[in-house]
C-alpha cells in the first residue's frame, strides 16, 4: 500500500516521526558509531522505543575483538543486540513498529558478503526490500540509522576486493 494513498498511515513531521532512514559516513574511528548510537537514543527515548542495533562486525583478530568490546562498553546493556555479518535483511524482517534500529556497519557488511562469495547485489535488493517493509510499519516510530566508513574519507585498498567494492 502507497503510504501517501492513506493520509492515517502518511509520516508527520514530529518527534517520533523523523525522517525514516538515516546514513552515518565518516572514515576509519571518525566517531560514525557514537554518534549513530546518540541519535537512535534520542529517538527512542521520544517515542519509548526499543533500542536494536544490528551489529555486521566479524572478529577474525585481536583488534577487531579489542573494538567490539570497546563499542558493547560504550553503548551499554540495555539495546537488544543482534550479531548479523551476513543476513541484515532478515534481522529487518524481525522489527516491530516500536523499533529504533542501528545498523553498524554496512561497510563491514558488503565486506562479510564479499568474502562468502554472496552475490551482494541480490543482497542489496533484499534489503532494499525489507527497508520498505521497515517503513511501511502502522507505527512511525520503527526508524532506521546506518554507519558506513567513506573511502574516500581515508582509506586506501588496492587489489580484488578493493575493486569489487567499486561495483557496488
Amino acid at each position: 500500500m502507497d503510504r501517501n494513498a492513506d493520509p492515517s498511515r502518511r509520516a508527520v513531521d514530529t518527534p517520533c516521526h523523523p525522517p525514516r532512514h538515516h546514513l552515518i559516513l565518516g572514515g576509519a574511528a571518525s566517531g560514525k558509531s557514537a554518534l549513530a548510537e546518540r541519535m537512535t537514543t534520542a529517538l527512542a527515548a521520544k517515542c519509548g522505543a526499543r533500542r536494536v542495533y544490528v551489529a555486521t562486525a566479524q572478529v577474525f583478530d585481536d583488534e577487531m575483538a579489542a573494538k567490539v568490546r570497546r563499542h558493547r562498553i560504550q553503548r551499554g546493556e540495555d539495546w537488544t543486540t543482534r550479531e548479523v555479518p551476513l543476513d541484515v535483511p532478515e534481522a529487518l524482517n524481525d522489527l516491530t513498529a516500536q523499533d529504533v534500529l542501528l545498523l553498524d556497519c554496512a561497510t563491514l557488511w558488503i565486506t562479510n558478503l564479499l568474502l562468502a562469495d554472496r552475490d551482494v547485489a541480490a543482497e542489496e535488493a533484499r534489503l532494499v526490500a525489507a527497508l520498505k517493509v521497515a517503513a511501511d510499519q502502522p507505527s512511525n516510530a520503527t526508524c532506521i540509522n546506518a554507519a558506513s566508513s567513506n573511502w574516500s574519507f581515508g582509506s586506501a585498498l588496492g587489489g580484488v576486493m578493493a575493486g569489487s567494492y567499486r561495483g557496488v
